[in-house]
């Protein structure tokens, strides 16, 4: 089934091999756990090797997941190149000067994110 990233891609007139994509700040994996339900949803719908290298086992029923990795390997799929996406590599939840993190405060703010089509040469 489709999510998000690839109902946003197919929303775009352009083919994902042209795109060029930054995936910017987010929970990076060593701050974000999760259960056995959200283990299970995306492994038991994924190819198992790729599942493999974005989690990793803490406990019985606990794993960090690497979501910008998740990410990365749901546009790859879709026909993105991967020389054409970046990644920011910063943690929202260990920056707590810089950005808002609900995991870490258990509040939220606002952050805003955009999409937007230009030429190539433009970059």
């Amino acid at each position: 089934s489709k999510g998000i990233l690839e109902n946003t891609l197919s929303a775009l007139s352009s083919p994902p091999k042209s795109l060029l994509l930054w995936i910017g700040p987010s929970i990076q994996k060593e701050n974000y756990e999760v259960g056995e339900d959200v283990y299970h949803a995306f492994f038991d719908k994924h190819d198992i090797t790729e599942m493999a290298e974005a989690f990793k086992k803490q406990s019985d029923n606990k794993w960090q997941a690497d979501i910008p990795l998740l990410a990365v390997q749901r546009l790859i799929r879709y026909g993105v190149k991967k020389s054409n996406i970046y990644l920011s590599q910063k943690c929202t939840y260990s920056l707590s000067d810089d950005y808002f993190s609900f995991r870490r405060d258990g509040i939220t703010g606002r952050m805003a994110s955009l999409i937007f089509i230009a030429p190539v040469s433009q970059f």
